[in-house]
């Protein structure tokens, strides 16, 4: 039987209520989930004023184990608990997994079988290699947190939520968002749930005394101040965000950008995803689909997520829908917004 994991909103339930474990991994895709575990267990097992005092960090690159066992045996100060959090913990365990490293490894596994209850060791993975024993090991003698990002479809709850937690801290005492606000959120963000925080904040500012956060509230404090990019643009054709792929087509142009600059990098964004669609045929392996498209790892995720939203015949039509806007924009009176916008609603819908 598999072990149970938990996740972001269990730990922090978790710990809200003192129920701490000596070890946990924490292993995902969200950095910013990470980081906010890491202060969830901070502010909630070390006192305010002696966190500087109870807090380390320690790189996996760097420490040897015998240092970092010193640490995790030292005493809290002023404090019940002390925390320290290992990052490049990968590297640290390729290290004490080789053959000459057997009895730091040994060592290592006895500290996990026996922490010392006064400290909370935190250690941060972004890809485990199962295949080693040493994690095998880790996975089944600490606490594991899956922090991964949240799918499309999660994001405007994970929104509504995030607004609840913020609103019951002081100045603010209750603030709620509504359904349609969120989605005009993400509408305007995208998934990065850092981003989404940041503007959270800004509209709780924005909002004042204000109970509930409604869509005309989005539009005037995110909507009006954010500057989108024809990368924003591909982003929104890629998830057919029809509403959001015409919002930043009219601001584009409003911030001056020319049609002709729109038109090539839309035409580059397709000729990649034609590309991919015929390499998809006989690879599968993202890592090699980079490399043939000179991609990044990140970009191919995205690029292979976009994919699966078009069919082989609505990227041909694509090109055909550019080529025309193209004409119409060099021969017609047209106003180029609306050719434009036209171009983005048969690509997205037909």
């Amino acid at each position: 039987m598999e072990k149970e994991k938990l996740d972001f909103d269990s730990l922090r339930l978790a710990v809200k209520h003192k129920r701490f474990s000596p070890v946990y991994v924490f292993y995902g895709n969200e950095e910013f989930l990470i980081e906010e575990s890491i202060k969830s267990i901070l502010y909630n097992a070390v006192e305010d004023g002696v966190r500087e005092f109870n807090f380390d960090v320690v790189y996996g690159n760097e420490v040897e184990v015998q240092n970092l066992i010193s640490l995790l045996l030292l005493l809290p100060v002023m404090s019940t608990k002390r925390v320290v959090v290992m990052r490049n913990s990968e590297k640290f365990f390729n290290k004490i997994s080789r053959s000459k490293k057997e009895k730091e490894a040994e060592t290592f596994i006895n500290y996990l079988k026996r922490p010392n209850p006064d400290t909370i060791f935190i250690i941060v993975l972004n890809e485990p290699d199962f295949e080693k024993e040493i994690y095998k090991k880790l996975f089944e003698l600490a606490e594991i947190v899956e922090l991964k990002a949240p799918y499309d479809w999660q994001i405007p709850s994970w929104i509504a939520k995030r607004v609840v937690e913020l609103g019951k801290t002081p100045p603010w005492n209750g603030k709620e968002i509504t359904s349609e606000a969120c989605k005009l959120l993400q509408a305007y963000v995208g998934n990065s749930l850092r981003e989404l925080d940041n503007e959270i904040k800004k509209l709780f500012i924005f909002t004042g005394e204000k109970k509930k956060i409604d869509a005309e509230d989005v539009k005037q404090t995110v909507g009006l101040s954010r500057n989108f990019t024809v990368f924003d643009l591909q982003r929104a054709i890629g998830e057919k965000n029809l509403q959001l792929a015409i919002i930043i087509v009219e601001r584009m142009l409003q911030a001056g950008e020319f049609p002709a600059v729109i038109l090539t990098m839309l035409t580059r964004y397709f000729s990649t995803l034609w590309k991919l669609h015929e390499l998809r045929k006989t690879e599968k392996d993202p890592k090699k689909l980079a490399n043939s498209l000179m991609l990044s790892p990140y970009h191919i995720r995205e690029y292979l997520n976009q994919l699966d939203k078009f069919k082989e015949e609505e990227i041909k039509n694509a090109f055909k829908y550019l080529i025309e806007a193209d004409e119409l924009i060099k021969t017609s009176p047209i106003d180029s917004k609306i050719v434009l916008s036209q171009m983005v609603y048969k690509i997205i819908t037909e």
